[in-house]
């Protein structure tokens, strides 16, 4: 049987962090940009790990076509 190991953060403090200046951040700064954008490409929820970003990239023809395009 694995044992879990306790995680090496706070969650209190992570999502403290996260609601008093990462997303008042973004909300001010990233997301009335928005209406510029010629596209957005939304996140599906993919991992930060560039292994499944590049599977999630190389399986949707619609990226692979926009990156052919902006190379």
């Amino acid at each position: 049987m694995k044992l879990m190991k306790e995680p090496d953060f706070d969650i209190t403090e992570v999502l403290d962090k996260y609601e008093n200046i990462e997303k008042p951040s973004f909300e001010k700064n990233i997301e009335p940009t928005k209406k510029f954008a010629d596209i957005i490409i939304p996140n599906f929820g993919f991992t930060s790990e560039l292994s499944d970003v590049n599977n999630l990239l190389l399986s949707n023809p619609a990226i692979q076509m926009l990156m052919h395009e902006v190379k």
